[in-house]
């Protein structure tokens, strides 16, 4: 718009100084058309502003293998055509911080919609943000625009690719005192109790607690616990990073830990998964495929963060640390030095995304217990751990 303006002026200036020197009526007629019709377009933008609207529409879910694009509608509700409507998409995804902006425009004829879509090339799992900013309807000649309202932010959720995992599980873990007990859910181990509560109906009159019903004159029923063959942790870490080939790594990172969950799930085997998403660590037993599937959504929707270990520095002030728990630590952060120094002691598998096989290759990890992964070719080969 500065260049079409500075344009006019100029033309402004040469029909002026070709009037004074010439004097002549056809000078004076391209003058005064030239002043008023911009005058009239911009009276037009006016009117038809007013019944334009612009709205995006992207699927809630994108996945690996399906359309990776959105769509904006234009509607135009007045009987003149819009030549330029112009406005800025700003796109990133909640791991990171970098954020992709580009520039769109469209013409509209009057009484009409159009719909425009546009492809998302290359997309990292995880929640993406959709931004639509500066939406703004230009007149005729491009000398004035007028500003209109934008669309709310939309977002979708990126789905993972998936690969599977060679997982050597080979002897079962026990505690010094024996099996190792979930903390979240019941099972059938009568030898412990894993909570009590009154009856309700429905309740297995075998699991009355006849002695301590008697105490408090209430039926209580115990609960059984459930005993982990396997006593596993897979611990997240969703450290930011500033360059895209480490963002690929970071998104790489939700994908080995949804498939390595998945993989242990395929052998029978529950586990725990844990991460810090926004000021809260979770821990979550898992023991089904439905049961990850509930917790994918809220995987994809997690939050990167600044400083490195963060995740690691919960789980060692969590109740599970020092309790012989199997960890498996999934990462991007090349500097994997402190993390023996944070959980001394500790078994500790770790799996170090890295983002192309080339980088992997040149990078000594030094340590038989950390396993790069490539995030240029997962979901190709089959991993072992």
């Amino acid at each position: 718009m500065p260049k079409n303006r500075i344009g006019y002026f100029t033309l402004l200036a040469i029909l002026a100084l070709i009037y004074i020197v010439s004097n002549s009526h056809t000078a004076l007629l391209l003058l005064l058309f030239s002043i008023a019709a911009p005058l009239v377009s911009f009276l037009l933008l006016l009117y038809t502003a007013r019944y334009i609207s612009l709205d995006v529409s992207v699927a809630a879910v994108i996945m690996p293998e399906g359309k990776k694009n959105i769509t904006y509608i234009v509607k135009n509700s007045s009987p003149l055509p819009a030549l330029k409507i112009e406005w800025e998409v700003a796109i990133k995804t909640q791991l990171t911080t970098r954020e992709t902006s580009l520039k769109v425009s469209a013409f509209i004829r009057g009484r009409s919609m159009e719909e425009l879509p546009l492809s998302l090339a290359g997309l990292f799992a995880g929640k993406l943000l959709i931004t639509t900013r500066q939406v703004r309807v230009y007149d005729l000649f491009g000398l004035n625009s007028l500003r209109i309202e934008a669309p709310r932010e939309k977002f979708s959720l990126v789905y993972p690719r998936l690969a599977e995992f060679n997982i050597n599980m080979s002897n079962q873990v026990e505690s010094e005192d024996g099996n190792i007990y979930s903390q979240h859910k019941p099972g059938s181990d009568q030898t412990e109790i894993f909570a009590l509560h009154e009856y309700v109906q429905g309740d297995d009159l075998r699991k009355v607690h006849w002695k301590l019903s008697a105490k408090t004159e209430n039926l209580i029923v115990r609960d059984f616990g459930l005993p982990l063959d396997y006593p596993i942790v897979l611990l997240l870490e969703t450290q930011q990073v500033e360059d895209e080939v480490d963002e690929r790594s970071l998104s790489c990172c939700l994908e080995v830990f949804i498939s390595l969950s998945l993989s242990f799930l395929q052998l029978g085997i529950s586990h725990n998964i844990a991460w810090y998403d926004e000021g809260y660590f979770h821990i979550e037993l898992i023991s089904s495929v439905e049961e990850l599937d509930t917790f994918i959504p809220v995987l994809l929707a997690a939050s990167g963060y600044p400083k490195p270990f963060v995740a690691l520095d919960c789980y060692a002030n969590s109740g599970f640390a020092q309790r012989r728990m199997v960890i498996y630590y999934v990462t991007a952060c090349l500097n994997t030095s402190g993390i023996a120094e944070v959980l001394p002691g500790e078994a500790v598998r770790t799996l170090l995304v890295i983002a192309n096989e080339n980088l992997a290759a040149n990078i000594s990890v030094g340590d038989s217990e950390i396993v790069p992964v490539a995030a240029d070719s997962f979901g190709q080969l089959i991993i072992n751990i």
